[in-house]
Formats: C-alpha cells, sequence, structure tokens
C-alpha cells in the first residue's frame, strides 16, 4: 500500500505523511541526479570506445610482436616532443578513459 493510500484511509497521520512524502521524494532525487551521473559516464565511455576503435585494430594488429616497428610507433603516437631542458614528450594517438571521465 503506498504512503498516500495509508494516510487516504486514516492509518497515518497527515504530518507522519508529509515527512513520508518529503523523505521519498528526497531519495527520489538522489535517484534521478545519480542516473543522470551514469548516463553521461555512459555517454563518455561511448565516445571514448568510438575514438579508439582504430588503436583497438592496432592493438590486435600487433599483439603479438616483441619488438617496437615504425608500423607500430606510428600506429600508437602521435608525436614525441624533445625539449631543450632534456624532457621529453609523448603525444599518443589515444585517449585515456579516465581522462575523458575526469577521474585523475
Amino acid at each position: 500500500m503506498s504512503v498516500y493510500e495509508r494516510y487516504s484511509n486514516g492509518a497515518v497521520s497527515k504530518s507522519d505523511y508529509l515527512a513520508q512524502k518529503k523523505a521519498l521524494n528526497e531519495r527520489l532525487s538522489a535517484t534521478e541526479e545519480q542516473i543522470a551521473l551514469l548516463e553521461d559516464q555512459l555517454l563518455q565511455t561511448e565516445q571514448f570506445r568510438g575514438c579508439n576503435s582504430d588503436i583497438d585494430r592496432a592493438a590486435d594488429t600487433f599483439a603479438n610482436e616483441k619488438n617496437l616497428t615504425y608500423e607500430m610507433a606510428h600506429a600508437f603516437i602521435e608525436a614525441i616532443h624533445v625539449f631543450s631542458d632534456g624532457r621529453r614528450e609523448i603525444v599518443w594517438r589515444f585517449k585515456d578513459i579516465a581522462e575523458l571521465l575526469g577521474t585523475t
């Protein structure tokens, strides 16, 4: 039996009904927020998968390689920057799922 039905049948007082209704509305609101967050993460994950489909194919192609080859480096690396102070930066051709989801 719903909260309203118990109230309309006189099983609970108006103040109890309003308190239960408020609690249920708060739970509903929190659940809706959680659903929205999860839907956003799902969308980002689907976009991530789309971005990396070429990388998935390259990973399958080179899965059994023992040594780095020119073709392998070209498939995974966009650019390598070497700075005058000796720092090196690798720009990958794929995106990190944690970075896309903002968890890094």
